[in-house]
């Protein structure tokens, strides 16, 4: 009995883009909490829009990481939570994952969720928002809110 090995098969990149439902809009995906776990994705806009990850020459469908390591700051005074790109301060970081572009944490995932009333049964998506600064170096990203499609997406004109 011969084993071949080495053979070559066509293999699909899991970061294949796909059609993005939110047109390229900066947000956030809280995934229904079906288990302990607390799942927070983000779109390609957001991808996009933070710079998390830059696309190579000649590899125009698989991108590469840049920057992965998303950290959180609230401003105590008024509650607003923001996101940003972490290039070496000494905060708590939180690694995305190229597959799902997300990460899990629950105590971010349920202080969102109690921020902005959610029902976590379902999926909920947040819209994000440059933020000017110059306090802390670096773009902060505010999450704003519930993301509510732009009529002229949802008509399609």
């Amino acid at each position: 009995m011969a084993i071949k090995l080495g053979f070559r098969t066509k293999v699909t990149p899991v970061t294949t883009p796909t059609e993005d439902p939110f047109h390229g809009d900066p947000v956030i995906t809280l995934k229904a909490a079906e288990t302990r776990t607390r799942a927070i994705n983000f779109s390609q806009g957001a991808v996009d829009t933070m710079h998390i990850w830059e696309r190579t020459t000649g590899l125009e469908q698989q991108p590469e990481h840049r920057n992965k390591e998303i950290s959180v700051a609230i401003d105590e005074e008024n509650g607003n939570i923001f996101l940003f790109v972490n290039t070496g301060q000494q905060t708590e970081t939180y690694d995305i994952n190229k597959t799902t572009m997300g990460f899990r944490n629950k105590p971010l995932y349920e202080l969102l969720a109690s921020r902005f009333d959610l029902d976590t049964t379902v999926d909920n998506n947040l819209e994000l928002e440059f933020y000017e600064q110059d306090m802390v170096e670096g773009d902060l990203y505010r999450i704003r809110g519930i993301y509510v499609p732009q009529m002229n997406e949802v008509n399609g004109n």
